[in-house]
């Protein structure tokens, strides 16, 4: 029993750390959206090109 609980606490902590890493990105995404308009079609000119 005591295995199987500390596989659970370990799921959960690598499901929370991945959720929070996510969140960060989100958080940084709209920082930058805010401060610079104009880095988004830099971007999508060069995904553009690869396609």
């Amino acid at each position: 029993m005591q295995i199987l609980a500390i596989i659970t606490v370990v799921l959960f902590a690598i499901v929370l750390v991945i959720y929070l890493i996510r969140e960060h990105r989100k958080d940084q995404r709209k920082t930058k959206k805010f401060l610079t308009s104009d880095t988004k079609k830099p971007e999508l000119t060069e995904l553009n090109d690869v396609f």
